[in-house]
């Protein structure tokens, strides 16, 4: 009896890992700076080098799960701070209309790599509602003379 409870407690344990219930991944999105007028209007400022891919009050670039995003920020530096925001919704915070954004936390959006032109940010969950928000701050005195995430 107690060798045919153990071995169907191992033929469990082994099925679990096939489990995988998350949607695959889709190719990398690229998220370039764009007119205010579209949808995911990112904006770079290079006296103030300060980027954000989007206002807060909409156009968040959609988060697909096991996916990578490259938000180009050209701001010619590397960033020395990159903060992420994360909603349901690509309306974003939407003023007094009910949109709400909130940090990320954990592998919710993870960041694979950094350099003087692009953020790559991984979505490193199942979730598929999510949508993102990035910013990032350089410094005159940021790297400017190093690896690529991306070859160009």
């Amino acid at each position: 009896m107690t060798k045919a409870c153990l071995l169907t407690l191992l033929l469990a344990l082994v099925g679990c890992d096939q489990l995988d219930n998350c949607p695959d991944a889709q190719d990398a999105i690229t998220v370039e700076p764009r007119p205010a007028t579209d949808t995911w209007a990112g904006s770079t400022d290079l006296e103030s080098l300060t980027y954000e891919s989007a206002p807060w009050d909409g156009g968040f670039t959609p988060f697909p799960p096991n996916t990578n995003v490259h938000f180009v920020h050209g701001l010619g530096v590397e960033p020395f701070l990159i903060k992420t925001y994360l909603s349901f919704g690509d309306e974003g915070t939407n003023g007094a209309g009910g949109g709400d954004a909130t940090e990320n936390a954990g592998n919710q959006a993870r960041v694979q790599c950094v350099d003087d032109r692009e953020i790559v940010i991984e979505n490193d969950t199942c979730e598929e509602d999510f949508f993102i928000r990035v910013v990032a701050i350089g410094s005159p005195k940021g790297r400017t003379e190093m690896p690529r995430c991306t070859p160009e």
